[in-house]
């Protein structure tokens, strides 16, 4: 039970504090308070399920290669309760780009997530601070559903 006997015309709570799953609410109402035990109707409605979710995705390995002059990347990520919505990356810092249908495996059984993709690292000596051309940063994000976002 959230709360018992409220009088005010709504009611809010914060879902964060709830564990992450699958709920249902159910609100039953009475106009006792203004009215005999003989005269009292009550009533009561179920929502449908709806999922509380605030825990983003847990990351797996994150393994690059050098090949052909290009990055070959892969990683993996899991969620709990809900599938992986979408994810992005960064190379050397730069913009963030969207994984989209091009990666391969989005939205396995589970919310389990594998991908992998090649694409074309920063020119040489484009990242500061890096000594050798052949080495480069390479940063993912990964979102959930209802966007919780793990770097």
């Amino acid at each position: 039970m959230l709360k018992d006997k409220i009088s005010e015309k709504y009611f809010s709570f914060d879902a964060s504090l709830l564990p992450d799953g699958h709920y249902q609410a159910r609100v039953v109402a009475s106009d006792a308070p203004v009215h005999t035990e003989a005269d009292t109707l009550t009533g009561e409605r179920a929502s449908d399920e709806f999922v509380v979710d605030t825990t983003p995705p847990v990351p797996g390995a994150l393994t690059a290669t050098m090949a052909s002059g290009k990055i070959h990347a892969t990683f993996s990520a899991r969620d709990a309760t809900s599938p992986i919505g979408h994810a992005e990356y960064s190379v050397d810092a730069g913009p963030w780009q969207y994984l989209g249908a091009g990666w391969q495996g989005v939205g396995l059984a589970g919310g389990a997530l594998r991908l992998y993709r090649s694409y074309s690292p920063v020119l040489p000596g484009a990242a500061a601070g890096v000594l050798n051309p052949a080495e480069h940063v390479i940063a993912i994000r990964v979102y959930d559903r209802y966007d919780n976002v793990v770097a």
